[in-house]
């Protein structure tokens, strides 16, 4: 009788401890601690709190056998938000709250294993896990010790070559097509070409079905008297086609012939383009959230010259400013 309270002794004890060694082994991944990370900015387009906001997101690479992230903690998202920021006039990165902007690698996940990297831009309020509108994306290098990324336009999870192997380029044209006047092609612009064709070459959206919240945006930009008014001439994604607005509010009544973007104002709020005060730009615009003015400037033309002959066309050429971050990790 001993003998076989002994032996149920032992297996009940032999049972328990490889219980306890298989639940323990689930449950205690290695532990990291919360980890500071140094980010620095380059030429990023200015984003008020009251917007919207930039947000920066690490990643971990795909499992190639189960499928799953091999982050520390099991069942995380694909992406992880290591800290948000917006960006004054002056280029100065400030937090949401108006101070110095804090960017760390929450508790519970490994440095050595990050993948990749995002920036995307946040409506106001926005704290969900998914990432919106990607603006800039690099992939993580370096060594043991460090690990550095940079997150540019061009990143695979961003726009990849669209903005890059393309010459972007195009004219405008004074002239009004909603209207059979002689007289009022000042109080037009229209991104074609002499023979009337669309003259803008932009990649049509979205560059990327896994990023589709962006659209292009025409504007002109009137600057009297060190007051700058910024006019929306229309969203559109496919540089052929006229853009959500039309000729616009100002258009008289005849129909548009021509498929490019463009706008008349030749009723109501009626402007003379060619008065020596306006600019002309083509831009970058994240759909999620109300910008009143240009996010990411693509193309930049010429001010319309003084008394613009309406026959003539002004290029479009590429805007400067490369946006990017760089992103160091001590590992």
């Amino acid at each position: 009788m001993r003998s076989i309270s002994g032996k149920f002794f032992v297996m009940l004890a032999s049972t328990l401890l490889v219980s306890t060694l298989l639940l323990t082994s689930c449950t205690t991944d290695p532990t990291y601690s919360e980890l500071g990370v140094d980010v620095r900015t380059f030429d990023l387009p200015p984003l008020d709190p009251s917007e919207g906001h930039y947000q920066l997101w690490f990643s971990y690479p795909d499992d190639p056998v189960s499928g799953k992230s091999t982050a520390v903690q099991h069942g995380d998202a694909l992406y992880v938000s290591f800290g948000t920021f917006v960006v004054d006039q002056d280029g100065t990165v400030r937090g949401l709250d108006g101070g110095s902007p804090s960017f760390t690698i929450p508790a519970g996940y490994n440095p050595s294993l990050l993948n990749d990297a995002i920036l995307t831009i946040e409506a106001p309020g926005d704290s969900d896990d998914t990432p919106s509108g990607r603006f800039l994306s690099g992939n993580f290098a370096g060594t043991s010790e460090q690990g550095v990324a940079v997150l540019k336009t061009n990143g695979n999870d961003a726009f990849g070559n669209a903005f890059d192997t393309l010459n972007l380029s195009g004219v405008y044209r004074l002239i009004s097509l909603s209207t059979t006047a002689t007289d009022d092609d000042a109080q037009g612009i229209w991104f074609v070409d002499l023979i009337g064709l669309a003259s803008l070459k932009l990649p049509d959206m979205p560059t990327s079905r896994d990023n589709p919240n962006w659209t292009y945006e025409s504007w002109l930009v009137r600057t009297v008297g060190g007051a700058t008014e910024y006019i929306s001439l229309g969203k559109f994604g496919e540089a052929d086609t006229l853009d959500v607005n039309g000729a616009g509010p100002n258009a008289g009544s005849d129909p548009i012939l021509l498929n490019a973007p463009g706008e008349d104002f030749v009723e109501g709020d009626i402007r003379l383009l060619n008065d020596g005060t306006y600019d002309v730009i083509v831009s970058l615009q994240p759909t999620g959230i109300v910008l009143n003015h240009p996010f990411y400037l693509l193309l930049k033309g010429p001010p319309v010259p003084k008394d613009l002959n309406p026959i003539e066309t002004q290029p479009m050429t590429i805007a400067p400013g490369l946006p990017a971050i760089e992103i160091t990790v001590d590992r």
